[in-house]
């Protein structure tokens, strides 16, 4: 019976997104983006999902998500392009869809800590391995077209 009761109290312990249990204020925090990895291209309007895992996290510590743009090389430069969340709950996932704004080449996902003032030990943030594009599909580049379209008669005749 005491086999039973240990293992239903480490399963216990262990379930959740993958993140550790207990921070210890004396070593530094890091996050591990699992997701937005592979390269490639997503499409303007289509739910993407952005996963990640913790070490060393705080209890009630948020994470920041931004979407950013390579710029340069030599050095390596990068543009902010959009604050996908600010301080989203360290639950591991949160869902993102890409807005007609947001498209272009050689974009990556940054994932860090929110409130810096909460890891004593310091905090590692991770960026996407591979470059991605954002691409319209064929329906949000005529609704962009449409848009601007009307927009120049709007001011046309205003």
């Amino acid at each position: 019976m005491k086999k039973i009761y240990l293992i239903f109290t480490v399963a216990i312990l262990f379930a959740g997104s993958g993140n550790t249990l207990a921070y210890n204020p004396n070593e530094v925090s890091s996050l591990d983006l699992t997701s937005m990895n592979d390269g490639g291209s997503v499409k303007v309007r289509k739910t993407q999902i952005i996963t990640w895992n913790t070490k060393n996290f705080p209890s009630g510590a948020k994470v920041r998500i931004n979407l950013i743009k390579k710029t340069g090389d030599s050095p390596f430069s990068y543009d902010l392009v959009k604050v996908i969340a600010d301080r989203t709950e360290n639950d591991g996932r949160e869902e993102w869809k890409p807005s007609r704004g947001e498209q272009g080449e050689n974009m990556m996902i940054q994932i860090g800590c929110s409130d810096a003032s909460l890891f004593s030990g310091g905090c590692e943030s991770d960026v996407s391995v591979s470059h991605f594009a954002i691409e319209g599909s064929f329906g949000a580049n005529l609704a962009s077209a449409f848009e601007a379209f009307f927009s120049f008669f709007k001011n046309l005749f205003s």
